[in-house]
């Protein structure tokens, strides 16, 4: 093997292993805290949900809650939250998109949008800075912070989003 190709596959060896080290190290697990950059979760003052979920062919089922520390359904979502760990999805690097939903849903079907609010003492007027938002949009999880929206996934997601979805409905829907 020459000097020249010895060198170009060094230099490739190492891109590959530098590319796959930067892979596993951008879809670690994450807590809840890493997540969100520093601010505290147990600071989370308000949880906002909106939520439906399918229960006929054309019909939904559409929930709008804002859970405060006193619901009891406070501590169960926020607990659910608290204890997961979330892995960032490697097609976060590349434009999201919109989202679409081609197939026709079925009866059961559900998607919800959760927002973690707390206050900022130093806000005189009261105004809401937003933690984390997560979005289930019919199975497929994104968690937004800041300006930034990731796509992630979580251990045994079908399971840990139908938990989330259980406890949204233990309150009535709407129309």
């Amino acid at each position: 093997m020459t000097k020249k190709k010895r060198v170009t596959l060094i230099v490739v060896v190492a891109l590959v292993l530098a590319a796959a080290s930067f892979c596993l190290w951008y879809t670690r697990p994450l807590t809840l805290d890493q997540l969100s950059a520093g601010t505290e979760i147990t600071s989370c003052q308000r949880l906002v949900v909106t939520a439906s979920q399918q229960s006929g062919s054309s019909d939904s089922e559409l929930y709008n809650l804002t859970l405060t520390p006193e619901d009891p359904a406070f501590d169960q979502l926020l607990s659910l939250f608290e204890a997961q760990t979330y892995r960032r999805a490697l097609g976060n690097l590349l434009s999201l998109g919109n989202h679409s939903w081609s197939d026709p849903l079925d009866p059961g079907d559900f998607r919800w949008n959760i927002t973690l609010e707390t206050f900022d003492s130093a806000e005189e007027n009261g105004d809401q800075a937003v933690v984390l938002e997560f979005y289930n949009f019919y199975g497929q999880l994104e968690i937004g912070v800041s300006d930034h929206i990731w796509q992630a996934t979580v251990p045994d997601q079908d399971q840990w989003l139908s938990d989330v979805m259980d406890i949204i409905r233990q309150f009535p829907a709407e129309g």
